[in-house]
């Protein structure tokens, strides 16, 4: 039970993360393309 608690939020972690760095690139293209476009 517990385990499965642990499993749960490590996927939840994990894709916090990933949706962030996928985020922080996209406004980094964007900033790019403002500043040197």
């Amino acid at each position: 039970m517990i385990n499965s608690i642990k499993n749960k939020s490590t996927v939840f972690k994990t894709s916090m993360a990933n949706k962030f760095k996928i985020i922080v690139s996209a406004l980094y293209l964007l900033y790019n393309k403002i500043i040197f476009g």
